[in-house]
């Protein structure tokens, strides 16, 4: 592309250049490419910098993470935003660094950064993650006062988290609470109902779910993929009835 008269690589190009390094972890050669950026005059946008902070993130590479945040506070044209913040709640709330998260959060607030519906939805899942079911109950309580509704990734969230804490009750009520507010649950929620259901051996429970979902519009291809995963489920847990251990296929494993 270099060689060729007139057709010189301008900010998309080093923008998708950054993305493909990140997506594969070559987190070595970004420097590289910033460099040449750097020398042909080709500034860093927003994109590009919460295209790094997020694959950082990701990687838990903190320190790079947090110079280029600096770096975006530094600058006048590439301020942080809410996609900065998310990265940043995301990265040290999935990794269990929950004060840092925090800190994080009200940091952002600071620099008059609003959080967003995904926002809260980080935080109910890191809180969740790590087991702090009060703080993701405030999480909730905090978006109903100030108006924001929660969404189908926000009750898929918790309803995977309560089923994988093995409290069926719970996750039961919020299935229940979903589809009360007008939310049509899909194959993600129904994915965590099954796994949950199997885990906890609600065998009756299961087949009647996943009986249920064979007419669903929308929900067809993955059915009869719920219901064997079901059936092996019963047939290994009759297997092993006379087994403290339960057994389960790796396919109902998240």
């Amino acid at each position: 592309m270099k060689s060729v008269y007139d057709c010189k690589p301008d900010v998309l190009t080093y923008s998708s250049l950054i993305s493909c390094c990140i997506k594969h972890h070559r987190f070595d050669l970004i420097s590289q490419i910033l460099a040449e950026m750097s020398y042909l005059g080709i500034k860093c946008n927003v994109v590009i910098y919460n295209t790094m902070i997020d694959g950082y993130g990701k990687a838990e590479l903190f320190e790079p993470m947090e110079k280029l945040l600096s770096e975006m506070i530094e600058s006048v044209t590439c301020l942080p935003d809410v996609f900065t913040l998310n990265s940043f709640i995301w990265a040290y709330g999935n990794c269990g660094k929950i004060e840092t998260m925090e800190r994080w959060y009200e940091e952002f607030q600071l620099m008059g950064i609003r959080p967003d519906e995904r926002t809260f939805n980080i935080l109910i899942r890191s809180y969740g993650k790590a087991a702090m079911y009060e703080k993701m109950e405030s999480v909730l309580n905090f978006m109903k006062k100030r108006f924001i509704s929660p969404t189908v990734v926000t009750f898929n969230t918790i309803i995977e988290i309560f089923g994988r804490a093995g409290n069926i009750e719970k996750m039961d009520a919020l299935f229940l609470k979903m589809k009360h507010e007008g939310m049509k649950p899909n194959t993600v929620t129904y994915c965590s109902l099954v796994n949950a259901y199997s885990k906890a051996g609600k065998l009756s429970i299961l087949h009647s779910l996943t009986a249920s979902l064979v007419p669903m519009a929308g929900l067809a291809c993955n059915a009869q993929g719920m219901i064997e995963a079901a059936q092996d489920v019963e047939s290994e847990m009759s297997a092993a009835k006379d087994s403290s251990r339960v057994f389960l296929p790796a396919s109902l494993l998240i």
